[in-house]
Parts: structure tokens; sequence; C-alpha cells
């Protein structure tokens, strides 16, 4: 399977697959990889890392929850590794392939899949990194991942649970909170109708909530408060969007009973 938001990149590893023989699975960002692992596993993953909605490292949690028996090869593909070599226990990939020119990779990636042939997995350093010439850090591209990685530490380190919806309805982020109050894993939650994660007799509140933000945006957030399991849980939902358009909702959440049990 070879998932990329770059069309051109995704034809390049797709016609060297063919090749050797290998038969491809076609992606285009994270919701489609997720979408397309619901068949089952697959030999092995090319995976970009920076995608929007569902990025690379929200799919690979996926596939280690969701394939816990069958944990086949992830190579994840970026042109920033350079700037992240100290991210790549964290990433949790088994091979880094870096983007190049195209003309460029071939060779690499070869090399890369004889390795991946010959069933050796990561070892914990960057010996699996490959890359075509030489690379050097960037400065820019450096203070631009410090910068995502901060922000991202903040939304998973905040009290609050957070979910990003897309205009589907679907959920394509969440923070650690929002598996702690659901009590369901990472694979149960991305790419999964938003009223799917609640109890079904919320549904149609629900639906409602999404519509009234959606129409109206003032107020530009609506609540609701309903039971997950033996805890009160207080939702907040709020229109999200890019360049003045709708581009879906961010629901908080957050356990009431924290507050009940203070008074």
């Amino acid at each position: 399977m070879v998932i990329d938001d770059d069309f051109f990149f995704v034809e390049f590893l797709s016609e060297a697959l063919e090749k050797k023989g290998y038969q491809v699975i076609k992606g285009y960002d994270g919701k489609d990889a997720i979408e397309k692992l619901k068949d089952g596993p697959v030999d092995v993953l090319f995976l970009d890392l920076i995608m929007p909605k569902i990025d690379g490292p929200s799919v690979i949690r996926f596939v280690r929850e969701k394939f816990p028996d069958n944990s086949f090869p992830i190579v994840a593909v970026s042109s920033t590794f350079i700037e992240r070599e100290e991210e790549f226990a964290e990433i949790g990939a088994d091979f880094y392939f870096a983007k190049g020119p195209l003309e460029q990779m071939s060779e690499q990636f070869d090399r890369l899949l004889e390795k991946l042939e010959g069933g050796k997995r990561t070892d914990g350093t960057t010996s699996n990194f490959f890359a075509a010439g030489t690379f050097y850090p960037r400065e820019a591209t450096f203070e631009l991942v410090g910068t995502v990685n901060f922000q991202k530490a903040i939304v998973d380190h905040i009290g609050v649970g957070i979910l990003v919806v897309d205009r589907d309805a679907k959920v394509i982020n969440c923070n650690p909170m929002v598996v702690e109050l659901t009590g369901r894993p990472i694979q149960d939650i991305l790419n999964i109708p938003i009223t799917h994660l609640f109890p079904s007799r919320e549904k149609a509140e629900i639906i409602a909530k999404l519509k009234a933000v959606a129409k109206n945006q003032e107020p530009k957030k609506v609540s609701l408060a309903m039971i997950i399991g033996f805890r009160k849980v207080g939702l907040v939902f709020s229109i999200l969007k890019l360049n003045d358009q709708i581009a879906g909702w961010i629901i908080a959440m957050e356990d009431l009973n924290q507050w009940e049990e203070q008074t």
C-alpha cells in the first residue's frame, strides 16, 4: 500500500513496486489509508508523514493497535527526516525513506526493497534510513517542525478531550484525553462517524448540535452533556474554518464528574 498526498510520488513508488511483482493499493491521505486497511493487513505500507486531516504518525499508531499480531513493515516517507532524526523512535516506523528528486531515488529504493524482502526490521537507530545524496538540516524546517511539535504537545497534554471532525462527520483527529473519556482505543475512533463514538441514544442530539453550529455559526459554540459509561461528560461543539471555509467541527470533551467531586 502506498499513501501520500503527492500524486507523482505515489505513481513513482507504485510503478517501482509493480515492476518488482507487487500489487499496489493507492491512497492519497490518512483517511484513505485507514479506510483501505479495514479490509485487512498488507505486505508493506509506504506512508507519508505530513498529510492533511489524518497524518502519518496517527496512521502508524492506528496500524500498530489494529494489527498487534500481524505487524507488517511500515516505511515512513518524508522530506523532513534530517530535521526530525531524534523523533524516529516516537514515529514508530520500521524504515525511513527521504523524498528527493524522483530520478535520484531509484537506487535507494532498490536498496530499501532488498532490506525489506530480507525481513530485517528497525533496530531503533538510523541504520534503516534511506536517502539519495547528502541531506543537510534546514533552519527554516527545523523551526517549523519545532513549532508543530510544540502545538501538538499542548493538545496532547491539555486536560480536556479534543476531537476534530471532517465535513463528512467522520473523526480525523483526537488527543489522548478522548481515548480516556470514551474508553476506546485509537483504531476505534479514527475515521468513524462521530455519532458512533457516543451512546446511540444521543445520536439525534449530536446531529442537531452539529447542524446548529454549522448553520448559524452564532453562537459560535453549543453544548451538550451526556453519560458515557460511569462518567458525565460535557461536550462543546464549535465550527472549524480554513481560509474562511467550513472544514468541519471541533468538539471539546470534559469530565464533569471532577467538578461535582470538588463541590
